[in-house]
């Protein structure tokens, strides 16, 4: 079965479906269970990023699901390179061999959905 961060990044515009899927991964792995107010906060955040996806802004949406502490720099898509998300901490820095977290897409939400479930550890 293929992964989804392999149907992004071979992906060549993101589609609702797939976008959905990730927040999906995402939100329950940070927001799953939990008490009224973690239910409410889901829901709150579902509503949000479908509206986002419904509307087609899907840079937009996929900035939802960047980790709480995270800072991201995304480049391009430019003149036969790909789009490239990198996402690090303060404390990633910090190190001498301090390595971003990094993928690519054909699209610029496509390589930062890729890049937040890598940093999550659901790739």
């Amino acid at each position: 079965m293929t992964t989804l961060t392999t149907r992004l990044s071979q992906a060549t515009e993101p589609t609702r479906e797939m976008l959905w899927e990730a927040w999906q991964g995402v939100m329950m792995q940070d927001l799953g269970g939990g008490d009224e107010n973690s239910q409410r906060s889901l829901y709150s955040h579902q509503c949000r990023y479908l509206a986002l996806l419904d509307a087609e802004a899907w840079a937009s949406a996929v900035e939802m699901l960047v980790p709480e502490g995270w800072e991201w720099a995304l480049y391009g898509p430019t003149d036969g390179f790909r789009a490239q998300a990198q996402l690090e901490t303060s404390a990633m820095r910090a190190k001498p061999d301090f390595e971003p977290v990094s993928a690519f897409g054909e699209h610029i939400a496509l390589a930062l959905a890729i890049a937040c479930l890598k940093a999550r550890g659901l790739s």
